[in-house]
């Protein structure tokens, strides 16, 4: 965690009902059964899962399948991904979700802990820990069995209950999905080759009427540098292929079409993206 967020969380959250943060490096240290991590400096946590031989292992393993052949998908239940995970929980997603718990918190002083809260597409279970630290309703989607039992394990460790799983959003696609006041989307939209088609239809009719979905997308870099991500040209948009940069702007605009009021708030990086949902 930057000195920045702890600085906030100790001093602009001072008083009883303070955003709570998890224990990163403790949890980081019992996914991978390694003490060290514990009591690693942020910075080189950082550095460690940049260059996990796990990682570029499981790297690789994408990068020489996807742009010629079906995309190996078991590479989602590797270690490799989970060093993966780890250090996109440590870049943006940590911070951004502090971000979001704090302008929940500033817009429903009295309430903010009682939305009901879904994490979409969890990876191995650090966002939706952050969020069981602070929320008293919080669901979750994986429907990858190695990343399910590994955030199971971790609820065990760290006293929480398991949240549900809610599959609803796969399993009834032409039915009315559970609905939830915020939505947590955070690095997910750009695993899919047809973002739109396959993911966001579907995505958006998880987030009541007045609620909120929280998009964080990562259309940069192919599969040379982050592992399900693709290459220009391999995205697609009503069967055309599109750059990284065209596909980002339809998700926008999909959004946007659909109900969606982009909330203009400066959040770590400019991440994530809040929008409303209005209609």
């Amino acid at each position: 965690m930057s000195e920045e967020l702890s600085e906030n969380l100790n001093i602009s959250e001072k008083g009883i009902d303070k955003i709570k943060k998890q224990n990163t490096n403790l949890a980081i240290s019992f996914i991978k059964k390694q003490a060290k991590f514990a009591k690693m400096k942020p910075e080189i946590v950082v550095d460690y899962f940049k260059t996990s031989p796990q990682r570029l292992q499981a790297l690789q393993q994408w990068a020489q399948t996807f742009r010629t052949d079906t995309p190996d998908w078991s590479v989602y239940d590797t270690e490799g991904y989970v060093d993966d995970c780890i250090l996109c929980y440590l870049y943006p997603s940590e911070m951004s979700i502090y971000g979001t718990l704090k302008y929940l918190k500033e817009i429903y002083p009295d309430t903010w802990r009682d939305l009901t809260m879904l994490d979409d597409y969890n990876g191995i279970g650090l966002t939706t820990l952050y969020l069981l630290e602070n929320c008293n309703n919080v669901s979750f989607f994986n429907d990858v069995p190695k990343q399910i039992e590994g955030f199971q394990t971790l609820c065990e460790f760290f006293g929480h209950n398991i949240p549900k799983n809610d599959l609803s959003r796969i399993q009834n696609k032409n039915l009315e999905q559970v609905q939830y006041d915020v939505v947590f989307s955070l690095q997910v939209v750009e695993h899919y080759q047809n973002p739109v088609e396959d993911y966001l239809q579907n995505l958006i009719n998880t987030v009541k009427v007045g609620g909120y979905l929280v998009y964080m997308h990562g259309f940069t870099n192919g599969g040379d540098d982050r592992i399900g991500h693709f290459d220009n040209g391999l995205y697609f948009y009503e069967g055309q292929p599109k750059t990284r940069i065209q596909i980002n702007r339809i998700c926008k605009a999909f959004l946007d079409a659909n109900g969606f009021e982009y909330v203009d708030k400066n959040f770590y990086n400019h991440n994530p993206q809040l929008w409303k949902r209005v209609r």
